[in-house]
């Protein structure tokens, strides 16, 4: 789980990452960005309100609402759980599996082939 804190202006999106472990300097970080945005009043107002709600839904209407820059700090699981990784991890065993039993087949027609040379030599 990491935190992600956007910092909103009417032009472009500012995107920071943090880890969970930065969780207690949230609202100093915030308060941090809200000052160094163009609009510090507004960021200053909205930083502890969306700090309660960690919706995208509510950041994108206060940004089109607003135009102006604000503060959002929003928290979200990875896509990549542990079952999805061990998923993941026994596909990739399954087709080395594969790739070890297509290598035996061709190596089997390899030795097949020499044999009907050397057969072919004999006769």
């Amino acid at each position: 789980m990491i935190i992600h804190l956007f910092l909103y202006t009417g032009i472009y999106r500012i995107h920071y990452v943090f880890p969970l472990s930065l969780s207690p300097l949230l609202p100093s970080l915030s308060l941090l960005l809200s000052l160094l945005s163009p609009s510090s009043l507004l960021c200053l107002l909205f930083s502890p309100l969306l700090s309660l709600f960690f919706s995208p839904l509510l950041s994108y209407f206060l940004f089109f609402l607003f135009p102006l820059s604000f503060v959002f700090i929003h928290v979200r699981y990875h896509t990549t759980s542990l079952s999805e990784r061990k998923y993941s991890l026994s596909e990739g065993k399954h087709s080395l599996s594969e790739r070890k039993h297509s290598l035996s087949e061709g190596k089997h027609s390899l030795s097949e082939r020499k044999h009907s040379l050397s057969e072919g030599k004999h006769s």
